[in-house]
């Protein structure tokens, strides 16, 4: 299943984030997730799953926001240019 989201927790987004919504068997657990943009959320509901990939962004912009980019990886430079579509820092 598809969902997109126009905010995530407290951030307002400049468009609409595409994510994966899919329950998983073996686990249990509801799994909603962008691998592009290193999103991903894990819970019993699919509203669980949104609270936690919440969590998972805000963890993401203290990261980016504590270290400047000659600190990060280029994996992590290049989360941060797709999240900059997004989100504003």
């Amino acid at each position: 299943m598809r969902i997109e989201l126009s905010q995530i927790g407290r951030f307002t987004l400049k468009k609409p984030v595409a994510l994966t919504a899919r329950f998983d068997c073996s686990e249990g657990v509801w799994c909603v997730e962008n691998e592009a943009l290193a999103l991903s959320g894990y819970g019993q509901t699919p509203e669980e799953a949104v609270r936690n990939l919440e969590e998972s962004l805000e963890s993401l912009m203290v990261g980016f926001n504590t270290f400047p980019d000659e600190k990060l990886g280029e994996k992590s430079k290049e989360i941060k240019r797709k999240l900059l579509h997004y989100i504003d820092f």
